[in-house]
């Protein structure tokens, strides 16, 4: 970097702190000792090895909570300056990846893959890694490339002086956190997929060619114990069905040395007992039996092995695959358990040539560490036809049932359901369903599942088949090929993705928290119908439609209700954090809303100014000050989660507590007290009037304290983008 660049994007961020400043804004198995004593950092994706989203500085509680001003920011440039290092690729603005904290230095990517060193406490800019990558020529060398050309980040994790990022297009990438210098960049590693060939449907107008893999997971995380780095590859979404695996990699070899990979769909040609060769370790959610019978889960050994056979389509049809694995694993080092969410199945929402389960789409899945043999699996979503992924964190956790420390697992599914799974079997403890999404039953007496249309954009709900197919049933495992199947009408979906958030875990309150949205609608029709070589796609129309958010604090041991807060008109993605009693939840308004823990209560609100899909993270400057960091831009397109599309550059923003303390307020209060006195005789009685004297009383006074800097921001943030875009760019002419 040209160091009069540096100097003078260094001076702006300085007169924006300053300015800023005048202003005041609204054992092996990790457990709560471990993270204490490393508190400064926040050194995954999701805070921690268990992906808890909780931080336990003790510096910000519900007390001070309300003072957080705005230290410095720091505008992300145009994403047009990665232009000439992108070939064949686009570039989103900003960055939706939550910050890294690591002994003082942070650490963020761009939705254009570069990464940034700041220096926490005072804002300057350290390194900057910038990415290079010809996607053309990885196309042209790897035919299994397709799709988009670069999306967004994730996310980064850091191990052993190392920061790991989102792959794309099948690449491992190592920045060294001292120096932003690439310590390798491992590629090619889906060149050559086993079963990802044979396609040839091309004499009827189908596909021919290979499965494509198009969607970037998420950062690999190592399993410290053995040096072990687990990664997810490839994946599809509405196409091409390019075989998703996951991939251990010894990390004692430069670059890391394969050591296995487990696929998470069958081959091209299929495979008809995809479905039962680890039947015993598994279990389906059923909406029905839950709702009907209250069961959390069904063994998969009870369910008819004619509604398994055949899993996927023999041969698998090319358009159907597990998309991404994105979402942080969490990693029990003392067993070597790597545990992780699968993304929805590729074929939604028609999937008249896919029969079976679709394992293991929509799942929890829990790998050995050291070989990737299948432990256990749990499907959430059964046969999906409604992009029903189980992607975003797994949190990991210790709480207590029935009167045993119990090591858990925490999943909330896009469809706004949240399981609560033991660690060792995967059997689902509780089922948390947010009482606004409750099923509806009709007034034939069905249960249609949460289908509903709204008048206005049409559909008719008497003729919907329900929003979950049933393990148990046969016409749902291999009959129906979407959600009003035979009917060729439009039918409605509703909520979409009414959980796109990451959850967190307050392991001193044993309390999960969680953002689930009332989400919008979408009016859908399938087709077209003509053969297993043709795409069998749907016509979806998202609709404008009330959106709401509701922040639930739920007891981990019993799935209860603790409190929850409402957010109205609003949506919400990326998800929530905790720390201290303090609950932080940015949303699609502009505001970070800061409650209490402990009541759901809201403390304060600070006003970022544009709108928030990424979490907040925490961690500790060099001199010992807690702070929270929001990174903001544009990581996702449309209007459907609310105005989440709407153009920015983008920026990243820390707040801290005033380096003075507001004095308590004090209140001087005067008492008068009347007292009566009785004086032994016999009619005479005494009246004495005593008056107190003048006493001190401290009281700490909560103010409204929305900052004025944060009716300005926008229009600063947006000279200063302006501004450090231009310089970059005159930089690299």
């Amino acid at each position: 970097m040209n160091h009069r660049y540096l100097a003078i994007v260094l001076t702006i961020v300085l007169s924006v702190t300053l300015l800023a400043s005048s202003f005041t804004s609204q054992s092996d198995v990790f457990s709560i000792a471990e993270a204490q004593s490393s508190k400064a950092n926040w050194d995954h994706v999701n805070g921690n090895h268990w992906a808890q989203n909780w931080s336990p500085q003790t510096e910000i509680s519900p007390s001070n909570a309300h003072l957080l001003e705005l230290n410095w920011l720091f505008p992300f440039p145009h994403s047009s300056v990665a232009g000439d290092r992108l070939i064949g690729a686009g570039a989103q603005e900003g960055s939706i990846a939550p910050p890294l904290v690591v002994d003082g230095t942070m650490y963020v990517a761009t939705n254009w893959r570069d990464i940034y060193a700041f220096d926490l406490e005072t804002g300057d800019l350290l390194w900057i890694n910038e990415f290079t990558y010809d996607v053309d020529s990885a196309q042209a060398k790897n035919p299994a490339f397709g799709g988009l050309t670069l999306g967004h980040i994730h996310g980064l994790n850091y191990d052993n002086g190392l920061l790991w990022t989102s792959n794309l297009y099948c690449t491992v990438r190592a920045v060294d956190a001292k120096t932003g210098e690439t310590r390798f960049m491992t590629e090619d590693q889906c060149l050559d997929i086993p079963g990802n060939s044979g396609y040839n449907w091309g004499h009827s107008g189908g596909y021919s060619g290979v499965g494509k893999c198009n969607i970037a997971s998420h950062p690999g995380s190592v399993y410290r114990k053995e040096n072990i780095m687990i990664q997810g590859f490839c994946g599809a979404d509405l196409n091409w069905g390019g075989r998703m695996f996951m991939r251990g990699y010894d990390m004692d070899y430069n670059p890391p040395k394969e050591l296995w990979t487990t696929f998470m769909q069958p081959p091209a040609e299929g495979d008809p007992d995809w479905a039962l060769r680890n039947c015993a370790k598994g279990w389906f959610f059923s909406y029905p039996a839950f709702v009907e019978e209250g069961r959390t889960g069904i063994p998969c050994s009870e369910v008819p092995e004619e509604n398994l056979i055949n899993d996927w389509g023999v041969p698998k049809h090319w358009s159907s695959a597990v998309s991404a694995q994105w979402g942080q694993q969490a990693i029990d080092e003392e067993l070597g358990i790597v545990y992780f969410g699968t993304g929805n199945q590729g074929g939604w929402a028609n999937q008249t040539w896919i029969p079976g389960p679709n394992l293991y789409a929509g799942s929890i899945v829990a790998l050995d560490a050291k070989t990737g043999e299948m432990v256990w699996w749990y499907q959430h979503v059964v046969r999906d036809m409604v992009e029903g992924d189980s992607s975003w964190n797994t949190v990991m956790a210790e709480i207590p049932w029935n009167g045993v420390q119990t090591k858990v697992l925490i999943k909330l599914s896009t469809t706004g359901i949240i399981w609560m799974h033991d660690a060792a079997t995967g059997e689902a403890l509780w089922v948390f369903e947010a009482p606004h999404l409750k099923s509806r039953i009709d007034p034939d007496g069905v249960r249609r599942g949460r289908t509903g249309c709204v008048p206005e954009i049409g559909g008719e709900p008497r003729t919907q088949d329900g929003y979950w197919n049933d393990p148990m049933d046969h016409w749902d495992m291999q009959g129906k090929s979407w959600l009003n199947d035979p009917s060729t009408e439009f039918f409605c979906w509703m909520p979409v993705r009414a959980g796109e958030s990451d959850v967190a875990f307050d392991p001193e309150r044993n309390l999960v928290i969680s953002a689930i949205s009332d989400g919008w609608g979408s009016k859908n029709a399938v087709g077209p119908f003509c053969g297993i070589g043709c795409p069998a796609r749907v016509a979806g129309d998202y609709a404008s439609t009330a959106m709401n958010t509701t922040i639930f604090g739920i007891d981990a041991s019993t799935g209860d209700t603790k409190w929850s807060f409402f957010i109205d008109k609003v949506a919400f993605r990326g998800g929530v954090i905790v720390s201290n009693g303090v609950v932080f939840a940015p949303a699609a308004d502009g505001f970070v809303y800061v409650l209490n823990a402990d009541t759901g209560t809201l403390i304060d609100k600070l006003n970022v100014g544009v709108s928030l899909g990424a979490q907040p993270t925490m961690g500790t400057t060099s001199s010992g000050r807690a702070v929270l960091i929001q990174s903001n831009g544009v990581g996702f397109t449309g209007g459907g989660l609310g105005g989440l599309g709407a153009a920015a550059s983008g920026s990243i923003m820390v707040y801290g507590l005033p380096d003075i303390m507001p004095e308590p307020e004090i209140i001087i209060e005067r008492v008068e007290v009347e007292k009566v006195v009785e004086v032994e005789k016999v009619v005479e009685v005494e009246v004495e009037r005593i008056v107190e004297v003048e006493k001190e009383v401290p009281v700490e006074v909560e103010v409204e304290t929305i900052s004025p800097l944060s009716y300005v921001i926008i229009g600063l943030g947006v000279i200063l983008i302006v501004v450090s875009g231009v310089l970059y760019q005159r930089n690299k002419q």
